[in-house]
């Protein structure tokens, strides 16, 4: 995918003293997440280093752990409706906070990402914290352990396909309608592990 990186000052090896980059592969650091995860060889963790306010999307597209590394990475986009991280490669993401103040947290597109138990989605405004894209030739999935929370009028998670119905059975014994908009298919589906309730409407 093609992926826009401001021009910046060159990544380093570690930091003495404080350390003002973004994110970390390995022992290099980078001045953005950006840049980082433009950087990553296939299956390459991405650290994030700071708390992080992000403006504009950022598109994962090679296959990577993004850990945020107990941080809190916050969008406040500035064209409402768009995804803080959009995945176009098969992606795990944990370990910290991800706010959307009026997009999506989280768009999965013709891939899978496995969310773990120690991430946290939230988001806000009128479009889905968690959206999931398929095309006719490849499925999207999202493994999902960690927790959703939509505040306001937001639905928590949307799945859409070829063919665009409401209420996913694979949540119908989890949650109510408001929470879900979209339906899970062959094309596009959610993972729920059992028990799981960490379905949140604010």
């Amino acid at each position: 995918c093609m992926l826009t990186v401001p021009a910046l000052a060159a990544s380093a090896e570690r930091c003495p003293g404080d350390c003002a980059h973004q994110a970390a592969i390995g022992t290099v650091h980078y001045d953005t997440l950006a840049e980082a995860l433009k950087s990553a060889a296939s299956a390459s963790t991405v650290t994030l280093l700071t708390d992080l306010t992000i403006t504009d999307p950022i598109t994962v597209c090679t296959p990577a752990i993004l850990d945020l590394n107990g941080k809190t990475l916050t969008a406040d986009l500035s064209a409402p409706g768009q995804a803080a991280l959009g995945f176009t490669a098969v992606g795990i993401l944990k370990n910290g906070r991800l706010t959307a103040e009026n997009g999506s947290a989280v768009l999965v597109t013709d891939t899978t990402l496995q969310i773990e138990k120690d991430l946290f989605l939230e988001g806000s405004g009128t479009v889905p914290v968690l959206r999931l894209e398929a095309s006719e030739e490849m499925p999207a999935q999202v493994k999902l352990y960690g927790s959703v929370a939509a505040r306001g009028t937001a639905a928590a998670v949307s799945a859409v396909s070829e063919t665009i119905s409401f209420i996913s059975s694979v949540c119908s014994s989890l949650c109510s309608a408001s929470f879900f908009l979209g339906v899970t298919s062959s094309k596009s589906n959610i993972f729920f592990p059992p028990d799981h309730r960490n379905i949140l409407k604010i």
